[in-house]
C-alpha cells in the first residue's frame, strides 16, 4: 500500500440496493441507447440511494461533451467526490485530473491531483500508475 503523510480520508461505506442497482443498469443502458434524458434521471436516484457508480457515471456524462447537453464540470466534480466518498477507484482518478488542470471549480493544485491518483492506485485503478509515475519522472507535485 502506497502511504502519503497528508492523504484525505474517504472512507464513507458503499450503499447499493437491489434497487439502485437496477436503477444504475437502466440509465446506463439509456446511455447506451443514447437517451441522456432518461439515462441521467435514472442515474439521479441511483446516485440518491449512494450508488457509487452511478456518481461516477453522472460525473464522466456532466464532463463529456454529448449531443444537446451542456458541460458542467463542478457539477461532474460533484458527482466524482461523491463516488471517491464511496470508494470508487475510478472516480479518484478523475478529481486527479480535475485538481491537475485546475478545472471544476478547484485551484490547480498538483500535491493534491498526486494524492488522488496515488489512492486511485491504490484501489487498483491501474491507469493511475502511468500518471503518476510521469508526475514522479517530471518532478510533478513531488521531489525529483
Amino acid at each position: 500500500m502506497l502511504v502519503t503523510a497528508d492523504r484525505p480520508k474517504f472512507n464513507t461505506p458503499r450503499i447499493e440496493t437491489d434497487e439502485a442497482e437496477k436503477l444504475y443498469k437502466d440509465g446506463q443502458q439509456f446511455e447506451l441507447e443514447g437517451d441522456l434524458v432518461n439515462a441521467i434521471s435514472l442515474l439521479e436516484k441511483a446516485a440518491e440511494k449512494g450508488h457509487a457508480r452511478a456518481c461516477l457515471s453522472l460525473g464522466l456524462i456532466y464532463s463529456c461533451p454529448k449531443a444537446d447537453y451542456p458541460v458542467d464540470l463542478v457539477k461532474a466534480r460533484g458527482y466524482l467526490e461523491q463516488a471517491a466518498q464511496r470508494g470508487e477507484a475510478e472516480a479518484f482518478y478523475y478529481l486527479g485530473s480535475c485538481y491537475y488542470s485546475g478545472v471544476g471549480g478547484v485551484e490547480k493544485d498538483v500535491n493534491k491531483a498526486r494524492e488522488h491518483y496515488l489512492r486511485s492506485l491504490e484501489l487498483g485503478y491501474h491507469p493511475a500508475l502511468a500518471v503518476v509515475a510521469a508526475m514522479y519522472e517530471k518532478g510533478i507535485g513531488t521531489p525529483r
